[in-house]
């Protein structure tokens, strides 16, 4: 489907969006993104300087293409959303109005929305697609980024059914991989703990317990999902893509640690601070259903992870 297919990448240059970008040029699509404050690390991709917040920007990005694929979101780790937890909403809401706005009114085919598990909080059993909304809802989502997900996935049902957009939604397990923001103020849990397990200091200081479990899942697998259900399942109906296994950031922080050579180091957990719900299990038998799985262990994925920021730190 994608072969000699124009299609725009929203968020081609963030984690994840860089990934649907690699897949895609694989696959020899014709692809477009939209630079904004980081640059391309592409050739052979069209880019466009602009803001995704702009309505105008949006369509101009989106005008000829056949698919848009929508990875773009202002992000924050558990830290931002916890000291300021409204910063993203309202840039995100636009963000996504802008963009299925743009695709409808350009006459886009199919859209995919990366939506993820922030849309659930504490699941003790493993939740499925439907407990996210309606009578079988278990729980709230567990913060703000889940909040505008939840949002952005009823704007896509809506413009599904009032249009002729064809669209995917993908919850997507806790992303991480190559092009994670390493920021000390804004990563998210894995690529914190990479900065930290590769640059020291020792012990390896922890926010919480540790014991926090979720579904860590490498960032070309969710890429490679979205574009799998963008030709399988367009039908508004989201579809987890994630590994099916709960880890904890303990494990997380002890396989680092061996992969950098100095699995004897100590660890020390703040548990004054926030660590988020507790437990996060996913239900992945619908996405099996529809022939997709990941291929990439969390293991050879973190390892490939510490190598991508060690040629790439500042």
């Amino acid at each position: 489907m994608y072969s000699g297919a124009s299609v725009f990448v929203a968020g081609g240059t963030g984690m994840i969006g860089r990934h649907v970008v690699d897949e895609l040029l694989q696959l020899g699509a014709r692809v477009r993104i939209v630079v904004h404050r980081r640059p391309s690390p592409f050739r052979g991709v069209e880019t466009l300087a602009g803001d995704l917040r702009d309505a105008e920007t949006c369509r101009r990005a989106a005008r000829g293409c056949r698919f848009v694929i929508h990875a773009a979101g202002v992000t924050g780790g558990l830290k931002s959303l916890t000291l300021d937890p409204f910063a993203t909403f309202a840039d995100n809401v636009r963000l996504n109005t802008n963009l299925l706005e743009a695709a409808r009114i350009e006459g886009v085919e199919r859209f995919a929305f990366i939506s993820n598990t922030s849309v659930y909080r504490d699941t003790p059993e493993p939740v499925r697609e439907e407990d996210c909304w309606g009578d079988r809802q278990g729980a709230w989502e567990e913060n703000h980024t889940g909040a505008v997900k939840r949002l952005g996935e009823l704007q896509c049902r809506l413009t599904a059914r009032h249009s002729p957009l064809r669209i995917a939604i993908v919850r997507g397990g806790n992303g991480y991989g190559p092009g994670d923001n390493f920021s000390a103020e804004t990563s998210h849990v894995v690529a914190a703990l990479v900065r930290k397990v590769v640059d020291g200091p020792r012990p390896l200081a922890l926010w919480g317990s540790g014991e926090t479990l979720r579904d860590f899942t490498h960032a070309r697998d969710i890429a490679r999902g979205a574009l799998h259900m963008l030709e399988q399942h367009a039908e508004s109906d989201p579809v987890h893509v994630a590994t099916g296994r709960s880890v904890s950031v303990n494990e997380v922080a002890g396989l680092l640690l061996r992969i950098v050579g100095d699995e004897k180091a100590a660890i020390v957990h703040d548990i004054s601070a926030p660590e988020g719900p507790r437990a996060k299990r996913i239900d992945v038998s619908k996405m099996k259903s529809l022939g997709f799985e990941p291929r990439i262990p969390i293991e050879e994925g973190l390892r490939e992870t510490v190598e991508w920021y060690r040629s790439h730190r500042p």
